[in-house]
């Protein structure tokens, strides 16, 4: 097995952003006042027929067999194998028996190797040279017949069967050219400049073309092409079709194969891009994969996220991936590609709150040593960086982490922060959240004393005499996102626990709580509801955000930031009875 480096995300983009944007400058053609053709893009599903759905099934049911049987002495490549024969068959149903530009017309010999490495040869019969992506593609060709078409596909046989399909369906064999690795890089030029409308002539080394050039009358209207024409070669002039037979596997050869024709030159202003999936084939979900990793690209400079993740740098396909490419249920398809998108959303957001819970950390601890620091100098700069932290806790994804109101208590409090990004909880916090089993019921909890460990914090039910702890250690699993929206008021200076419940109960309640994201909401009081130091708080820091009404209920969202402060505790704090120092 081949290990290689890749690149499978990036951190704090909003400094790679900077750094890009100090030493370059990024516009769109658009903005630069390119004149490029409009695409319009239609994705076509073509049928199979009976021998290649024959063909699909076998190889389908040895990759199911693979997986759910793997056998670590057998060919570590097997699957891969079966894959790129799935691909072949849906291409063409004899493809995948070796086919090769010289061999496609007339049959030949092919030489295989089988399981033990052995190499054998086998005669190919004379192949029937239409399948039902290329007589789709070629009912499209003749369609507009003067203009330029490119087709793209990257088995060299195939060239050779679309050339007669098209010239079956009634292009002429003469206004039909190649270019692969078969064409010499001189041949190849020459084409190019016959399709485009130009002299076959060479202008001289470091001379543009002459004018003149462009009055020459074409000399062919299609070009089936395969990787050898990605780059190196103009034929936008007179271009109005892209059709892909077959997918590349990454975005950037995507765009290359449309950059033959979607450019600075072309003299249409338009231009029909055409996708040929094969119903029931891997082509839709391989599609899937790269558009999902342009998607990541254009984050990396358009984006405002801080974080991202590669999903081109994956080193293997799962045997989810590899089920979803192969699946021939529609429906079972899109539920399965709808469940993993919901995971790896899932997945970012825990990634994101865990992140967002370290700065938090980092933060808090700043701001502790400062309190504590006698150097004024020495906790002006904590104070300086903890603030940086938090600034930058701002622009995290409020789905993800959404306590960006309560964080600001980090600045006159020491905070309780769960490594897994849920909620931070401070002495003189005070919340409520949908009752365990009535969830149109809101309970009350309060929030006292830090102990000196910091990993426990004193809670009780909001009006009870009687405190538990309740431990930092909380289930490393991402934070409860599904509930409902988080709701945030004002600081009021009472709240109360719901009359109809007993004190007792609500402290076992409480013992075993964990707020979690989009399931509570705050009201700092303005007294202390814990157990109380004899100092006074710091005065509350002007880098409050603005607070919202007392008497404000609103569904919390990521548009609205308001944010919560906690009062000084008072200098006469009651004294409850098992209260956690």
């Amino acid at each position: 097995m081949t290990e290689a480096t890749a690149v499978v995300g990036f951190k704090n983009l909003d400094d790679l952003r900077t750094i890009i944007f100090t030493y370059g400058e990024f516009r769109t053609a658009e903005e630069v006042g390119l004149k490029l053709p409009r695409p319009i893009v239609e994705t076509l599903t073509v049928q199979m027929d009976d021998e290649q759905e024959a063909k699909y099934r076998i190889y389908v049911r040895q990759i199911e067999e693979a997986l759910e049987n793997p056998n670590p002495d057998g060919p570590s490549n097997l699957i891969l194998g079966l894959l790129a024969r799935l691909a072949l068959v849906a291409l063409h149903p004899a493809l995948d028996e070796g086919y090769s530009f010289r061999t496609a017309l007339a049959g030949g010999e092919s030489k295989r190797t089988n399981e033990k490495g052995e190499e054998y040869t086998v005669r190919l019969p004379r192949p029937s040279y239409s399948s039902p992506k290329l007589e789709e593609c070629a009912r499209r060709v003749v369609a507009s017949p003067h203009c330029g078409h490119i087709i793209f596909v990257e088995p060299t046989a195939v060239h050779v069967w679309m050339k007669e399909v098209l010239v079956d369906a009634g292009i002429p064999r003469e206004r039909i050219a190649w270019l692969n690795s078969d064409v010499s890089t001189i041949e190849r030029s020459t084409i190019a400049r016959q399709f485009n409308g130009l002299s076959a002539e060479q202008p001289e080394p470091g001379t543009c073309s002459r004018p003149s050039d462009s009055a020459v009358a074409p000399k062919y209207d299609v070009i089936i092409a395969n990787s050898v024409a990605y780059e190196g070669i103009d034929l936008q002039v007179r271009t109005c079709s892209i059709h892909h037979l077959d997918l590349p596997w990454t975005p950037a050869d995507l765009e290359q194969r449309n950059g033959r024709g979607v450019r600075q030159g072309n003299t249409l202003g338009v231009i029909n891009i055409y996708y040929y999936f094969a119903d029931g084939s891997s082509d839709g979900y391989r599609f899937s994969l790269i558009d999902g990793k342009a998607n990541w690209l254009g984050q990396l400079i358009k984006s405002s996220v801080r974080d991202t993740n590669n999903p081109s740098a994956q080193q293997q396909l799962t045997p989810e991936d590899i089920m979803l490419m192969v699946s021939r249920d529609k429906e079972r398809t899109a539920a399965l590609l709808e469940g993993k998108r919901k995971r790896a959303l899932e997945e970012r957001r825990a990634k994101i709150a865990r992140e967002a819970a370290r700065l938090l950390r980092q933060a808090v601890a700043r701001y502790a040593r400062a309190r504590a620091s006698d150097d004024p100098d020495y906790a002006a700069q904590l104070r300086d960086e903890a603030k940086q932290r938090l600034t930058d806790l701002q622009g995290v994804d409020r789905d993800a982490w959404p306590w960006q109101d309560w964080m600001w208590a980090a600045r006159e409090h020491d905070m309780l922060v769960p490594e897994n990004g849920a909620a931070p909880l401070y002495e003189g916090l005070r919340v409520a959240r949908p009752r365990i089993g009535a969830p149109d019921q809101l309970e009350h909890l309060e929030f006292g004393r830090i102990s000196a460990t910091g990993d426990k914090i004193a809670v009780r039910a909001a009006g009870s005499a009687v405190w538990s702890e309740l431990s930092e250690v909380v289930p490393r699993s991402p934070p409860t996102i599904s509930r409902a929206k988080a709701v945030l008021a004002g600081p009021t200076t009472t709240t109360s626990a719901p009359a109809t419940r007993s004190r007792s109960a609500s402290t076992a309640s409480c013992a075993t709580s964990t707020i979690s994201a989009g399931s509570a909401r705050a009201t700092p009081s303005s007294k202390n509801s814990g157990p109380a130091s004899s100092a006074r708080s710091p005065p509350p820091s002007r880098e409050t955000a603005p607070r919202t009404s007392p008497s404000s209920r609103t569904a919390y969202s990521p548009s609205a930031r308001p944010t919560t402060k906690t009062a000084a505790p008072s200098s006469r704090p009651p004294s409850p009875a098992g209260a956690a120092t």
